[in-house]
């Protein structure tokens, strides 16, 4: 498949559009702010993180393609402004294979590495594309 990336520089509104061919996309599993800073406060060897409500797949893909901004460090070189300015960046689908692989990103970093348990929801037999963002309604947990 191929992702399609927009870049805009935030001073002279230059756009810059590249498309980035995959095999599978890494989703990152969105979680509660609460859920983090109680797991970091209270944070020993023999502690579990606390299980949160179940998310939808769809919400996964919503917050892989979300609009982020971008500082001057993190930025890329702008040809108008001759500089590294802040700027947004935003991923889409432009075109999706038959079969998509799709990799949970549970692994998160607080100090140190744990493992989000958070049970994502999909359809079981056909996820369906609508812009981009899949659609289901079946839970596993994994």
């Amino acid at each position: 498949g191929m992702l399609r990336s927009e870049v805009c520089c935030s001073v002279s509104e230059l756009r810059s559009v590249v498309f980035i061919p995959f095999m599978g996309l890494a989703l990152p599993i969105p979680r509660s702010k609460s859920i983090s800073s109680r797991f970091y406060n209270n944070y020993s060897t023999s502690y579990d993180p606390p299980t949160e409500p179940a998310v939808k797949l769809d919400t996964c893909m919503q917050v892989f393609t979300k609009e982020e901004t971008l500082d001057e460090k993190e930025g890329p070189h702008c040809n108008k402004c001759m500089s590294m300015t802040k700027s947004t960046k935003e991923l889409s689908r432009s075109k999706f294979t038959e079969f998509l692989v799709i990799h949970l990103k549970r692994v998160f970093r607080y100090g140190v590495h744990s493992k989000l348990s958070t049970p994502v929801e999909f359809e079981n037999k056909t996820a369906h594309m609508e812009h981009g963002i899949m659609t289901g309604v079946s839970q596993i947990e994994t």
